[in-house]
């Protein structure tokens, strides 16, 4: 999955009320909803149970003055101890540098009047929090948690922030990562929500946008841009896919057992230090029978090749490891079983933070019964391991296989010997 930041709020504007003229409040509940397909965008824990906590701060009451034209129009009204904050957090701005508020009203209003890109309300919201006599509440509401619908939702009520108008939320959520999926191999890390201006629901006047008081978080808007855009960014939580598929391999033979080779027991340790030198045989056979140089919190596995010869190792986390036949099938020969060096790297999906995990295997020495070239661990293109029966079923006449003349080699040579020494004796025999 892609990492999403949030921001979005309630529009407001010049709308016609459907009141009766005059100025004073407009009819408003203090309720907030927050919906959501992924419960984990809501909740602050790995089981999807505990909701977010949020502190926050009421950046402007609502406010309906009178149009003798229109009739009522719903406004904000900030209040006196935001007034100067807001101003000079607006005047931080690209492009509003040189703001001069004489005339303009209510600031936040005059402000939320303007053609506004998400970013730019993302950056008023930064600043804001940045000026003297800026404070966010003492304590984190909860808001109410129901999951038991789709989409999922957080109600802010009335008990939890007060009065109607415009809020500032800020998630109090410390990042967690669930479980792994058994059917993805995926974990999933969930930071806190970007910071959310939102208004409490209006009940009149009519005509306002996202007068509901309800924010989905899941809209998109291409635009980004509004006043206090509703939806003007595709809103989501920080968040980001860890993924550990499993790693494969196809186990085959010789002779009838070509095509694939069942019955091989193949054991998977994690070293404790990636940076290990497993130069040869001897040194991974060392290292294989030491104490002290796995890492003791990955529990070591065992896999048979099992079906088609196919084994496969899970759960596996960045880092270096060995994996060693530890039971060869009869009669193959236990010289030639399988000592590999698997080396797992964490690898970002382009220029997103979803991880996942690319495989390299080596084999310890050059007898190339490992075939890694145009694998890569999937279901689809698995590493392959050869066993053998005698050493002249090696696929080269390297290492090994140079083995196999300098054997032929040192029998003719000591043939040769023998010849001699005999024609030597029987020489001397004649010359007796």
């Amino acid at each position: 999955m892609k990492m999403r930041k949030l921001f979005a709020g309630l529009a407001l504007g010049t709308a016609p009320a459907s009141a009766a003229d005059g100025a004073g409040a407009a009819q408003a509940e203090g309720t907030i909803v927050l919906k959501a397909a992924d419960v984990h965008d809501l909740t602050s824990n790995a089981e999807g149970t505990t909701a977010r906590r949020f502190k926050y701060v009421k950046l402007a009451a609502y406010q309906l003055t009178p149009d003798s034209t229109t009739g009522p129009n719903l406004t904000l009204a900030t209040p006196d101890s935001l007034k100067t904050p807001v101003e000079n957090a607006i005047k931080t701005l690209d492009g509003y540098e040189n703001t001069d508020f004489t005339g303009k009203g209510d600031p936040l209003a005059w402000f939320a009047g303007q053609t506004v890109k998400s970013e730019t309300w993302r950056a008023f919201v930064a600043k804001l929090k940045e000026q003297t006599g800026f404070a966010l509440s003492a304590n984190a509401v909860s808001p109410i948690l129901d999951s038991s619908a789709d989409p999922k939702s957080l109600t802010f009520g009335t008990n939890s922030l007060g009065d109607p108008g415009l809020y500032l939320l800020v998630d109090q959520t410390t990042e967690y990562t669930t479980d792994v999926d058994s059917s993805t191999h995926c974990t999933t890390t969930y930071g806190p929500l970007q910071d959310i201006i939102i208004g409490t629901r209006i009940t009149t006047p009519s005509g306002i946008s996202n007068a509901d008081g309800t924010l989905n978080l899941d809209a998109k808007n291409s635009s980004g841009q509004g006043n206090v855009p509703n939806g003007a960014a595709e809103v989501k939580t920080t968040k980001h896919d860890n993924c550990y598929p499993d790693i494969n391999f196809v186990k085959k033979g010789v002779n009838g057992d070509s095509a694939y080779l069942n019955g091989a027991k193949f054991t998977i340790k994690k070293l404790a230090d990636e940076n290990e030198s497993v130069a040869d045989k001897n040194a991974f056979d060392a290292l294989w029978k030491s104490a002290n140089k796995f890492d003791a919190t990955f529990k070591s596995q065992e896999q048979v090749s099992t079906g088609k010869g196919n084994f496969s190792f899970s759960n596996l986390t960045p880092g270096k490891y060995l994996i060693f036949e530890t039971d060869v099938p009869s009669p193959y020969l236990d010289d030639y079983a399988a000592r590999l060096v698997l080396t797992v790297t964490q690898v970002k999906d382009g220029a997103s933070v979803n991880n996942t995990l690319e495989f390299k295997v080596s084999e310890i020495g050059d007898n190339e019964l490992l075939t890694a070239t145009g694998k890569d661990g999937s279901t689809s293109k698995p590493f392959e391991y050869k066993n053998i029966q005698n050493i002249t079923q090696l696929p080269k006449t390297g290492a090994a296989g140079t083995a196999i003349f300098s054997v032929i080699a040192v029998l003719i040579a000591a043939a040769a010997g023998t010849v001699y020494m005999k024609s030597r004796a029987t020489k001397r025999a004649l010359n007796a």
